[in-house]
């Protein structure tokens, strides 16, 4: 995965199963977040290559994996001229672990990842 740019335009481009090993893997909602945290673009992962132009106010890309036994593996990235890896998130991450990024990251992006892994108990 790398970020690339054509006539003016950014994009991130995908390797061949980059994004899907398998059937199971395909198919999978990917999101990109503006510097608020609101999901301006979402795209689904595929076996083959493929690139998703980038809006122009894009800030962060989550890339979201489950393992088998549906244990998270997420990875989520700063978009700047190049990825940057902020974290990765898996079965072991906590609610505190995601709460300690609240300097880095936007409100709604903690709310949407505290959702996506379920790190909320229900009343």
């Amino acid at each position: 995965m790398k970020l690339v740019e054509i006539d003016g335009k950014k994009y991130i481009s995908f390797k061949f199963h980059e994004l899907a090993w398998s059937l199971r893997t395909s198919g999978v909602s990917q999101y990109i977040f503006d510097s608020e945290g609101n999901a301006i673009k979402r795209f689904y992962s595929c076996k083959q290559a493929f690139s998703v132009e980038l809006p122009k106010n894009a800030k962060f890309l989550l890339i979201r994996y489950w393992t088998n036994r549906g244990n998270p593996k997420h990875r989520l990235y700063l978009i700047t001229d190049k990825l940057e890896m902020i974290e990765i998130f898996t079965a072991s991450t906590t609610l505190e672990d995601v709460l300690a990024l609240e300097e880095k990251l936007p409100k709604k992006l903690i709310d949407f990842l505290l959702d996506d892994l379920q790190l909320l108990g229900e009343d």
